[in-house]
């Protein structure tokens, strides 16, 4: 997320907006499953429209838990 966020950030300074991120508990340790730089590009597309077509100060992005329950 940090990376993203370096990425955006002069995109969201031109706009005088400011980019804050939430982790929950314990998200350091997580692992993504999947290709590690398609995750990163779709972040990367969500950030750069909210910072586009924001007209607040400030774009939070927050990060959850998804499970995979077993049948």
């Amino acid at each position: 997320i940090e990376q993203a966020l370096d990425i955006v950030s002069s995109q969201a300074r031109t706009k005088n907006i400011e980019l804050l991120y939430e982790l929950i508990p314990h998200a350091d340790s997580w692992r993504v499953i999947g290709d590690f730089m398609r995750v990163r590009q779709i972040l990367l597309v969500l950030l750069s429209n909210a910072i586009k077509f924001t007209n607040n100060t400030t774009t939070t992005t927050t990060t959850t838990t998804i499970t995979k329950q077993q049948n």
